[in-house]
């Protein structure tokens, strides 16, 4: 029995002693502070609400708090999301064979839409700056949007900016008569909503 106990305290204390070590890491890495919102390898991202010797507690966009053990960090790539100052809004949009002779059209005017509409839009060459046809499909043709900011991914003002990007797609092909396609072989237009409305 003595063994046996010392043998269980003896594994205790190592996964104590492991748990605290990579917390201390973790803590001198500067990776990431309490405060910082965070994406971790395996998918889970949040707010860091607490760095602990032996966990760090996240919280999670659906309001739920997670521990996680300090040696499942230390072996996962982190992402800062709050050391990033730019963005990325990405689309990919299907247009109906039909108004193929329309889309070089459509492209120019979406940028000049996002031109106008986002004063933080990257358009100085080291970003991005795309709205190009990328393939034929069986049904439909495929344009993809590409769109960099001077604006950190998350908060509000990310969603606001990104909003205001989508509305002026929507601008863009409303000008030119021309309807997005979907899978089910229907044509839709996106509704403009007022730049403060939000779903519900």
């Amino acid at each position: 029995v003595g063994s046996t106990a010392t043998l269980i305290f003896s594994l205790g204390t190592k996964d104590i002693a492991a748990k605290v070590m990579n917390g201390l890491e973790i803590a001198l890495s500067d990776k990431m502070y309490e405060g910082d919102c965070v994406e971790f390898g395996d998918g889970m991202s949040g707010t860091v609400l607490k760095l602990g010797w032996l966990e760090t507690q996240i919280r999670c966009a659906n309001e739920l708090t997670v521990s996680i053990p300090n040696t499942q960090l230390a072996s996962q790539r982190i992402y800062n999301i709050s050391r990033i100052n730019k963005c990325q809004v990405k689309q990919s949009l299907r247009f109906h064979y039909g108004d193929i002779d329309k889309l070089p059209k459509v492209l120019e005017d979406i940028k000049t839409e996002v031109r106008s509409s986002c004063p933080s839009v990257i358009t100085d060459g080291t970003r991005a700056f795309r709205a190009h046809w990328r393939d034929f499909k069986d049904d439909y043709l495929e344009v993809v949007v590409d769109f960099h900011f001077n604006i950190r991914p998350t908060g509000e003002a990310y969603y606001d900016n990104r909003q205001r990007v989508l509305l002026a797609i929507n601008r863009a092909v409303r000008k030119n008569g021309v309807q997005f396609y979907t899978t089910k072989g229907t044509f839709i237009s996106i509704v403009e909503e007022s730049p403060g409305e939000k779903d519900k």
